[in-house]
């Protein structure tokens, strides 16, 4: 029973709150200053904001309607040009890395003796720039795991990709680090020959 007198009462305050928190029923302080309660908006007018917001609506579905007859969506329109960019990115860069790979193999390897500590003889200044050049490719390279593995989770459900068979781009991100296996090896030799020139250079000034 003390329920119901309860919510009559909640029910009955709600009817009538314009009233109860009127200045005639003095409720509050003098010097407490009541907000007035904004009316409540007419449902005829709320009625008819819903039918132009209707109408707006309705004009603008058929907009996209137009617009979709007139020209076929393709929802991978974008990541094909992404895809198309980064592979001819990769592409270039692997034609790079296998030129430089061929030319040390047969310029700069000749110079070079394998001993318990690699030494390079000969090599001059060139070493800090090839030095410098290997740390940048090292470090580009270095994200192309996760650059591989992101493309994977992307071309799940391409209709170009054949299952069971990696995509081209896959396929490049694989030779690259295999290249990066070779110029890893080479970036040992040249670090080795730079610490070398350096000592070289200062017992010569000692002397």
């Amino acid at each position: 029973m003390e329920v119901a007198k309860d919510i009559q009462l909640i029910d009955a305050i709600a009817e009538k709150q314009a009233l109860i928190f009127s200045e005639e029923c003095k409720l509050f302080p003098a010097d407490v200053q009541i907000q007035s309660i904004y009316p409540l908006p007419d449902v005829s007018e709320l009625e008819s904001k819903l039918t132009e917001q209707s109408k707006i609506l309705s004009n603008l579905q058929q907009k996209v309607d137009d617009l979709a007859s007139k020209h076929a969506y393709n929802p991978d329109e974008e990541y094909t040009e992404v895809e198309s960019k980064l592979r001819a990115q990769l592409e270039s860069f692997l034609e790079t890395a296998r030129s430089f790979n061929m030319i040390y193999t047969k310029e700069i390897r000749p110079w070079t003796h394998m001993m318990e500590v690699p030494q390079l003889h000969g090599f001059g200044p060139a070493a800090n720039r090839l030095l410098e050049a290997y740390k940048m490719l090292v470090k580009f390279l270095g994200n192309l795991r996760n650059l591989r593995d992101s493309h994977a989770a992307l071309a799940v459900g391409s209709s170009e990709t054949v299952a069971g068979e990696p995509s081209p781009v896959t396929r490049i991100i694989s030779e690259c680090e295999s290249a990066l296996t070779s110029l890893n090896c080479d970036l040992g030799i040249l670090s080795a020959s730079i610490a070398r020139e350096k000592a070289m250079q200062g017992q010569q000034v000692n002397f």
